[in-house]
């Protein structure tokens, strides 16, 4: 009988150690793997963005025929965007995971203005502290990105993201605004915030998705 409790006691522990092992979170612990913005085609998010005049929808997908270009030998896929109550699209990107980060490397705008140009969104190693500086698309000014954390916690409409990264961005030619961008690991872009003196300006919080 002793020696039954013996093993079932045995049995006990190692199923309390297993589990501990097993314990898993929203971030795989390696920031310079983690995927802060899954590129596979089909992918769309879904946001709700809010202003001081307006509220509206916003969507930005993954095109079907999307990885059809290549830059650098990184493949370049195709995102467009639209805003969803007047139904057009108004924006195209083209974004590339490099040995770098995520870079966005083709865009055009709604006026149909393309540019292109080595934009880094992200920058490895994804750990807090990592600065970097790119030029905007117009190529009028420096934007400074910092992570700020790699571990908020972030609420939207559409759920609560773990373990985001949390990227502050300031432009060295204009002083007056600042914003945040929140990536959630395996999700992407979860959360932009911008400031104007301090003030929020406006506000784009994932309310869906959809991931392949």
């Amino acid at each position: 009988m002793r020696q039954i409790f013996t093993i079932i006691s045995i049995l006990l522990m190692l199923s309390f150690l297993i589990s501990c092992g097993d314990d898993t979170s929203d971030n795989d612990g390696d920031n310079g793997n983690t995927d802060y913005f899954p590129l596979k085609i089909g992918n769309e998010w879904t946001f709700r963005e809010s202003t001081d005049l307006s509220l509206y929808s916003y969507t930005i997908k993954l095109d079907r025929n999307a990885a059809t270009k290549e830059k650098g030998g990184s493949e370049v896929y195709m995102v467009s965007s639209r805003i969803d109550t007047g139904n057009y699209e108004a924006e195209t990107y083209g974004y590339s995971l490099t040995q770098n980060g995520l870079e966005r490397v083709d865009y055009e705008d709604t006026l149909g203005e393309v540019y292109s140009s080595q934009y880094i969104m992200l920058k490895k190693p994804y750990d807090a502290g990592t600065t970097w500086e790119t030029i905007s698309e117009s190529g009028n000014d420096t934007l400074v990105f910092t992570i700020v954390s790699t571990n908020e916690t972030v609420n939207t409409v559409g759920g609560t993201f773990r373990n985001a990264l949390k990227i502050e961005i300031t432009n060295k030619n204009e002083i007056s605004f600042k914003e945040y961008d929140y990536f959630a690991p395996n999700i992407g872009y979860v959360l932009f915030q911008f400031y104007i003196y301090e003030k929020l300006a406006e506000k784009r919080e994932l309310r869906s998705y959809i991931l392949k």
